[in-house]
């Protein structure tokens, strides 16, 4: 893996490609951009993913800062962060009941105002991290009060798990922004119990108090006593946290084996059995998740047929192996992190002018012409992530 090349992508072809999807009439960033590269200004904006381009401009001005690149590049950064800053909260935040809604129109009206865990986890985490990068004391007001509000409206204490979706003012609804719809017990899922983790682990880097390392090591135990199973981690619960399926996501645990360790480097927690999660995880993944070519499957349900590949699912394993290899020098870990790069290199990243990573490869290795390469779903949170990840990690 060449830093050359991914210092090189990141800034001369990825972030330029996600700051020119800035919509300077209406605010925030235009909903859809097909597979031909054409806008749809017409689209909704999600403020999910608002909260994503937070982060990513945000983040990576922050790493991009002690490296050669011009200052012109990181004052348009930070003009892209302010940009996404601004209309989380002129037009997604809930100036009465606090927290971001789902969804805007294209011109930045109200058009969803439930409220999702999952969405605002990524609102505390581009909060947090634009703060990190400005040090803008309105943002940390933001953050905390949005920390504050998941840890009273969202976690509940009878069954130790936090709730997924609620409407404008707080009370729950069933489940409807992530999971199965057809499961009517659906009461937690694993996807937002790792998003609120890596939000609350952001969120500590600006307020390292001990209510926040406690809400830490609650959702840790959450993993390990929960969700973690002997192959992996089931991913949709009832209310008593029995798994709804049985379903394995290969994609998710090798993101979840990462994370997990940032959050025990960044709060000095110490807890072994997290540590033998995250290394099982791995091991699960490298041995049961991967098809004939060494590249992760999305999910065990894969294990029957071959599918086609993921963006994020690439970028993911990127991280995680690499992440593993460094935990335990094993070889192998460094040898699939490898292969994976090889292939975004390969088939993932788009020659074509002004693109970005195609979202899907089918399976003769071609990219999908019918998926967008930006929309609600794709945007710059886990390429950006990839590469930030790997430029800090690499000798």
């Amino acid at each position: 893996m060449d830093k050359k090349k991914l210092y090189t992508q990141l800034t001369q072809q990825i972030l330029p490609f996600w700051q020119g999807e800035m919509d300077l009439i209406h605010g925030g960033f235009y909903g859809r951009r097909n597979f031909n590269l054409q806008t749809d200004a017409t689209a909704n904006k999600s403020c999910l993913m608002n909260a994503r381009y937070l982060w990513s401009f945000s983040h990576c001005y922050r790493i991009l800062q002690d490296t050669p690149v011009k200052k012109s590049f990181l004052t348009s950064l930070k003009a892209a962060a302010t940009h996404a800053y601004e209309f989380l909260r002129q037009a997604c935040w809930d100036q009465e009941n606090q927290g971001i809604f789902w969804e805007a129109t294209a011109t930045g009206a109200l058009f969803a105002s439930h409220k999702s865990t999952y969405a605002n986890s990524f609102a505390l985490y581009g909060l947090s991290e634009f703060y990190l990068a400005f040090q803008d004391p309105s943002a940390l007001a933001m953050a905390t009060t949005l920390f504050d509000l998941l840890e009273k409206k969202t976690y509940n204490p009878v069954t130790n798990g936090y709730q997924e979706d609620f409407a404008r003012d707080w009370s729950p609804i069933f489940p409807q922004s992530i999971g199965h719809s057809n499961l009517p017990e659906l009461a937690f899922t694993t996807n937002t119990h790792l998003h609120l983790l890596e939000a609350y682990t952001n969120f500590y880097l600006t307020m390292p108090t001990a209510p926040v390392k406690a809400a830490l090591q609650r959702l840790l135990t959450i993993f390990t006593d929960n969700i973690a199973t002997p192959t992996g981690c089931f991913q949709f619960f009832n209310a008593s946290w029995q798994p709804l399926t049985q379903e394995i996501s290969f994609s998710h645990d090798i993101e979840t084996s990462w994370l997990l360790q940032r959050t025990l480097t960044v709060t000095g927690i110490t807890d072994m059995q997290v540590r033998a999660l995250i290394e099982n995880l791995g091991k699960q993944v490298a041995a049961n998740g991967l098809d004939d070519n060494g590249i992760i499957r999305d999910h065990s349900n894969d294990l029957k047929a071959p599918t086609r590949k993921t963006w994020w699912a690439l970028a993911e394993a990127i991280i995680g192996f690499y992440n593993l290899y460094q935990l335990t020098g094993d070889e192998a870990y460094h040898e699939l992190a490898t292969c994976h790069f090889n292939m975004v290199q390969r088939n993932f990243i788009d020659p074509r002018p002004n693109s970005e990573w195609y979202a899907y490869l089918n399976n003769d290795g071609r990219p999908d012409f019918t998926e967008d390469i930006a929309n609600a779903w794709k945007g710059p949170y886990h390429t950006c992530r990839m590469y930030t990840e790997m430029l800090t990690r690499l000798p």
